[in-house]
């Protein structure tokens, strides 16, 4: 009976080798076809037989049916390598149809480095503006006004780099606006900026030419932002602790210059600005600077673009004082004050100016706070600031401060309001409101003027 039942075992264990080994050729001989024979398909003839093998007992119809499951699998997945093989050879074709003649290569090689470093920017600034001069019996002043600005620069060397700017405007240091009328006459572009700027390390560069702003300043107190000032520039920035670094700006600028047949020095400017940038915290931040204005030929003479506001010799159009002046500028930022993430940024910033020159009159200062998002990025970011500000007779220079604050004079106190709302990424609504008045004299001829700006950037 042993025997029996062992050797009925015996048969079965055979049986089931047999089955597996003729399960393994099929699935072999069918994978072989599937790769070199791209026509061979399961159909009907691989269906037979499955069925006559299952007949014969060689395999079960589990066997043949998970034969012909893994059949179906690895077609379709040949199918679909294929597919993609075909894709890749038509983007090939494409490419190769489109790719680029040598004589365009060749051009492309002669272009130099410097042409296919340069960087464009640009912006348009379209503006409503309302002004309205109490006392002066004159009806409010509506104006439409644009400006346009475009700039280019490249690198010739690594250490090198050039740029120049066009804008809007008639000439005028303090204003690249351009108003609506005059019967839709052409308008007028001019050269805004044009720079060589030399940087051996990262933490010097010398600049030359008529160049951006070098001065470190929170303000629009003494400086406009549209002035570009004329000469040389160096600034210097090191880092001394983790947590601070220092910076050092100076410049000599050109104020004028004056005919040879006239005996006045040619009026000129220098700067000195030692500071430095105190990162507290990784949310707190402290810069603080302190300049000193050199002014060389300037008293006893007339500047051009004058606000007629500084104290005049008597007899000619002259101006009576020097203007040297030390002054303090300084901002204290905090990122999401006490956790308020609806105020991604909080700022508190100043500004002290001094004429030792004259006795009196000789002091200006600015105090204000910045709320909201430092960048406008996208869809919904703000900012607001609010500024008082004064300004005395002689303790600065009249072509310098900003145009839109009582036409740029001195003697003139008041306040700023400013907001600005991101419409699109580079594109938003700016509303700029200033309240000023005269400090001396009368009348006081309070000013409001309005501008409301939609601001593209390019």
């Amino acid at each position: 009976m042993m025997k029996l039942l062992k050797r009925e075992n015996h048969l079965k264990r055979r049986e089931e080798l047999v089955r597996k080994v003729w399960r393994f050729f099929l699935v072999l001989v069918l994978s072989i076809s599937l790769v070199y024979l791209p026509s061979f398909s399961f159909g009907g003839e691989v269906d037979i037989l499955l069925e006559k093998l299952v007949e014969k007992g060689l395999l079960t119809n589990q066997d043949a049916e998970s034969i012909l499951k893994e059949i179906k699998n690895e077609t379709a997945k040949k199918e679909k390598e294929k597919e993609t093989q075909k894709a890749v050879t038509k983007e090939s074709e494409v490419t190769k149809d489109t790719e680029v003649p040598k004589w365009a290569k060749d051009i492309l090689k002669e272009i130099p480095d410097w042409v296919k470093n340069v960087k464009f920017r640009g912006d348009l600034r379209l503006r409503y503006q309302w002004e309205d001069k109490e006392d002066d019996n004159k009806d409010d002043r509506h104006r439409g006004r644009f400006r346009l600005r475009l700039g280019a620069e490249t690198n010739i060397v690594k250490e090198v780099k050039v740029g120049f700017g066009i804008a809007s405007g008639s000439g005028d240091p303090r204003s690249t606006n351009i108003t609506f009328g005059n019967s839709s006459e052409k308008k007028t572009v001019v050269i805004d900026y044009a720079f060589a700027q030399y940087t051996p390390v990262n933490w010097f560069s010398l600049i030359a030419g008529k160049i951006h702003n070098p001065i470190y300043r929170p303000s629009d107190l003494l400086w406009d932002s549209d002035i570009t000032p004329e000469g040389i520039a160096a600034k210097f920035q090191y880092p001394i602790l983790p947590k601070i670094d220092v910076f050092f700006n100076t410049g000599i600028f050109i104020l004028d210059e004056r005919d040879t047949t006239t005996s006045s020095k040619d009026p000129y400017m220098v700067v000195l600005q030692p500071g430095m940038n105190w990162k507290i915290t990784e949310d707190i931040n402290f810069q603080l600077a302190f300049a000193y204005y050199f002014f060389g030929g300037v008293k006893g003479n007339t500047l051009d673009y004058s606000s007629n506001s500084n104290t005049l010799l008597s007899g000619p159009t002259r101006l009576k004082y020097k203007y040297n002046a030390p002054v303090v500028s300084a901002e204290f930022g905090y990122k999401n004050p006490f956790g308020l993430n609806f105020i991604p940024y909080s700022g508190l910033f100043g500004e002290y100016v001094y004429n030792p020159d004259p006795s009196k009159n000789n002091e200006g200062f600015i105090a204000g706070l910045r709320v909201g998002h430092r960048d406008l990025k996208k869809f919904a970011d703000w900012s607001f600031e609010y500024s008082y500000r004064q300004l005395k007779k002689d303790a600065w220079l009249d072509i310098i401060p900003d145009s839109d604050f009582y036409g740029g004079a001195t003697n003139v106190k008041g306040h700023e309001v400013i907001f600005n709302f991101a419409l699109w990424k580079n594109i938003w609504l700016s509303l700029d409101y200033y309240n000023s008045r005269k400090i001396l004299g009368t009348p006081k001829q309070t000013e409001n003027l309005l501008q409301v700006d939609f601001n593209f950037k390019f």
